[in-house]
């Protein structure tokens, strides 16, 4: 048997083994006599620790001998604290907001800068107190179909103190890559997308025209990306310097090539796509009896699953390589005098969100750091890859429940047609014959990661890529959590007008479920969470309620509610054969104390 108990953090490297494995039998001959010894059985493996869990460099328990089959030994798997923040920031609430609206967060452009949250009319709603993409709030309430857009420099690090419902969209994706400008006499080569917040910016497309010659650029790398992770640098190979020679050099995607002074029968090259998890495509070109002197090569894979660096062990909040901008050559593509490329997509950004009560992702949500998609150039030109997708990281210190959900961090969609660009009306004065043989490479996808101790709830994605429905795409890297596929079960009261002496509830009250859940044993009975919220009568209205408060697990948060409501859920523990035990809740009974 091995037990390891850590007081403090417990972090195995993805070099260890840890093993109790039972050893084989043998066979031992004697001149005509033969004795054989059974296998031995395997021990037993126990892992502890009041602070943080990691298992680095590796998506399973594979460095284990015999891996963990009871979850309930694991305290769940991360690489740091998970830190919910002060709330100094207030409460985040769209609760009122019409379907459709949009809110903007700005992470800010340098480390110093604090985040700003601007309403649907672009006023200054919150300015954060913490620099470096920080947003620290008691509660965050996003209904269905209202939109969180996240831009900027620094990562988008939501920490909330309480809990967290959300039914709407939370997108920190790259920026699509720029279309060709037609909108003047000379064409202007496609701009390169911007990147989610923590993201890298797509590459520009290539132009030749007479008086410039510049290839499509580049992809960009993320800024926050150090510099001795990428290639070229001294840790970058992995030879003597101390890093681990599984970790990749970080390459940008490369731009296309551009043609100058030839034929039509030699065409540009199209953008490399930018890499994270996976590496970007390559680019493309139209003309298979030649072979062009290169094309744009899709960025590489970087980092680990772990999001720390692979010697310091710092953290790294990184998103997604930009794509490159496609390539263009100087021979005339009527109506243009010349074909520029297009701009790549931009990376898909980092977000992280960090919940301390109950964190609900319901089925109407959608949790985007997706890369930007890149478009077709004129004919004879070339298009830009599109951008790799981000990271988004969900950490739980209570419940995380993903009730069919969308979290995507997919790359994004290289050769898209000109009219489904966003700017298409603005740019497009003279329409060009669109170029879908020099392609752009596919951004590759991005990392997700799911940290909660409790446990957490996810339904099964459906399909991954530019049409997934629902589901976490792709697979979250979540270890071995408690109760990791719990079954879970709700129950909503009715609405319950309270009224005492004063004629309101002012606020203070204790309460406790007593449950009948028939068919469990003491030890394997389900965790039950608690919830209330309250209304007040509308003032202009009477005896109509005002819009319920978010829900909460602490009533002395609720001010002067006339009504209130309660809910109660249910976790149930996975059964030892592996499959999942649905709570049943038949009867609450519920005493309240009110002050």
């Amino acid at each position: 048997a091995i037990a390891i108990r850590a007081n403090d953090g417990l972090r195995i490297a993805s070099t260890a083994l840890l093993s109790a494995r039972g050893q084989l039998g043998t066979q031992h001959n004697n001149n005509s006599s033969t004795w054989l010894s059974g296998d031995s059985s395997d021990g037993r493996i126990h892992l502890e620790s009041n602070g943080p869990f990691n298992f680095a460099g590796f998506n399973s328990l594979a460095g284990l001998e015999p891996t963990i089959s009871d979850p309930a030994v694991d305290t769940g798997i991360n690489v740091l604290p998970i830190e919910v923040g002060t709330g100094a920031d207030g409460a985040l609430n769209l609760g009122s907001e019409l379907p459709g609206t949009t809110w903007v967060i700005d992470t800010g452009a340098t480390p110093t800068d604090m985040v700003r949250v601007f309403d649907a009319t672009g006023t200054l709603a919150i300015m954060g107190s913490l620099p470096g993409g920080i947003l620290e709030l008691t509660s965050l309430t996003l209904p269905a179909d209202v939109t969180l857009r996240a831009f900027g420099g620094n990562p988008l690090l939501i920490r909330v103190s309480g809990s967290a419902l959300v039914e709407g969209i939370i997108d920190a994706s790259g920026s699509p890559g720029g279309l060709v400008d037609t909108s003047g006499t000379d064409p202007l080569p496609g701009l390169g997308g911007l990147g989610g917040p923590g993201g890298g910016r797509g590459g520009d497309g290539g132009v030749v025209d007479g008086v410039n010659n510049m290839p499509g650029a580049d992809g960009g790398l993320p800024g926050d990306l150090p510099a001795d992770l990428v290639a070229g640098t001294p840790y970058s190979s992995g030879g003597g310097t101390g890093l681990p020679s599984s970790n990749p050099d970080a390459l940008p995607a490369t731009g296309g090539q551009n043609v100058v002074g030839g034929s039509f029968s030699e065409p540009p090259t199209g953008g490399g796509g930018g890499g994270y998890s996976d590496a970007g495509g390559d680019g493309g070109f139209s003309n298979s009896g030649i072979s062009p002197v290169a094309v744009g090569a899709g960025g590489s894979t970087y980092l680990n699953n772990d999001f720390v660096h692979p010697v310091t062990f710092a953290p790294l909040m990184i998103g997604g390589g930009g794509g490159a901008g496609g390539g263009a050559a100087d021979f005339p593509d009527p109506p243009l005098t010349h074909a520029p490329g297009t701009g790549g997509g931009g990376g898909g950004g980092f977000l992280q969100i960090a919940v301390g009560g109950f964190f609900n992702l319901t089925s109407t949500a959608q949790l985007l750091a997706r890369g930007g998609d890149a478009f077709r150039g004129p004919q004879f030109g070339a298009n830009g890859g599109s951008g790799a997708g981000g990271a988004i990281r969900l950490q739980g210190l209570g419940v995380l429940r993903v009730d069919g959900a969308v979290i995507s961090v997919a790359g994004g969609m290289p050769d898209r047609a000109v009219a489904d660009h966003p700017d298409a009306t603005q740019v497009m004065n003279a329409m060009y014959v669109e170029n879908a043989g020099n392609i752009g490479g596919q951004g590759g996808a991005g990392r997700i990661q799911i940290e909660s101790p409790l446990g957490f709830n996810a339904e099964p994605p459906t399909t991954c890529g530019a049409g997934i429905t629902m589901g976490i795409c792709p697979p979250a890297s979540v270890g071995a959590f408690v109760r990791a596929g719990a079954g879970v079960s709700e129950a909503t009261t009715t609405s319950y007008q309270v009224v005492v002496d004063s004629g309101s509830y002012p606020g203070q009250a204790e309460f406790s479920a007593i449950l009948q859940t028939p068919g469990f044993s003491p030890e394997a009975a389900p965790t039950v969470l608690s919830f209330v919220r309250g209304a007040s009568e509308s003032a202009s209205q009477p005896g109509v309620f005002d819009q319920f408060t978010p829900w909460t697990d602490d009533p002395s948060t609720l001010r002067n509610p006339q009504t209130v409501q309660m809910k109660h859920i249910l976790i149930g523990l996975p059964t030892q054969g592996g499959g999942v035990t649905q709570p049943t809740l038949e009867e609450v009974e519920a005493s309240f104390r009110f002050e």
